[in-house]
């Protein structure tokens, strides 16, 4: 698992995402699990913790770009894990190059995770921008995050996952020389 999102919607009900990666090539590569909890019952979780490693088969609900799923069956249960994530090798700007096609096949997309190499954060005034190689992409990191990525900026080059929505990042997994970091 990547990440997990949890947030009060105006129905009062909580929408958990579980934003999940497939690591044997298969497509598609990522898929999210969504759960809707009232707000009345407390606070709710996905039940897996970020990288927690889950052997299952999924079933996907039809769609041009398909990223919801369910879980048909669990072969093996979660476990945590602190093995690196086997990431393709393109770049962050190959990563924003399969969004814009995705977003030409679903116009009315939200939310799309990228999973690249090779970037860097960095800052400019209080904001934080995740940056590939080249420095001709810099796509903007949720003011939520300022905080908390900050040190990212003084690790050097690192690979990871990211859900972007066409306004910020929400960077939720990095891999760097130091170790890996989630955003928690």
């Amino acid at each position: 698992m990547i990440a997990a999102l949890s947030e009060v919607q105006p129905d009062k009900l909580r929408r958990v995402e579980t934003w999940l990666w497939c690591e044997d090539g298969t497509a598609p590569r990522f898929a999210v699990l969504i759960d809707f909890v009232p707000v009345a019952t407390g606070p709710a979780s996905s039940g897996y913790a970020v990288g927690d490693r889950l052997e299952a088969e999924l079933v996907f609900y039809p769609s041009a770009v398909p990223l919801r799923a369910q879980i048909v069956s669990v072969k093996q249960g979660a476990q945590a894990s602190s093995d690196d994530l086997q990431l393709p090798s393109a770049g962050l700007t190959s990563a924003m190059a399969e969004y814009e096609r995705a977003l030409g096949t679903l116009p009315w997309l939200g939310t799309l995770p990228l999973a690249f190499k090779q970037a860097n954060i960095r800052a400019a005034g209080e904001s934080l921008f995740l940056c590939d190689t080249e420095g001709s992409l810099a796509l903007p990191l949720h003011s939520a995050q300022a905080g908390l990525a900050l040190p990212l900026a003084s690790v050097g080059k690192l690979d990871g996952m990211a859900l972007w929505n066409g306004y910020h990042l929400t960077l939720c997994w990095a891999q760097t020389e130091l170790g890996r970091w989630v955003n928690a």
